[in-house]
């Protein structure tokens, strides 16, 4: 089973998550991907671009 590339979101989660996990006491993934979530949607679209650019990479090299 070959597995599809990551996409934008998951690229940023994968980035960030140790960063928020150190930030807070949350130790349940469920709490943490919420925190991930409202930090994706507060990043602007320029922000978000990098990620959406490391997924289209990830996807043509897929």
């Amino acid at each position: 089973h070959i597995k599809k590339p990551l996409n934008a979101f998951m690229l940023f989660m994968k980035e960030m998550r140790q960063k928020v996990i150190d930030e807070c006491t949350l130790k349940e993934s469920a709490a943490i991907n919420q925190i991930l979530g409202r930090k994706w949607h507060s990043l602007n679209r320029a922000e978000q671009t990098k990620y959406y650019d490391m997924a289209k990479r990830e996807k043509e090299l897929h």
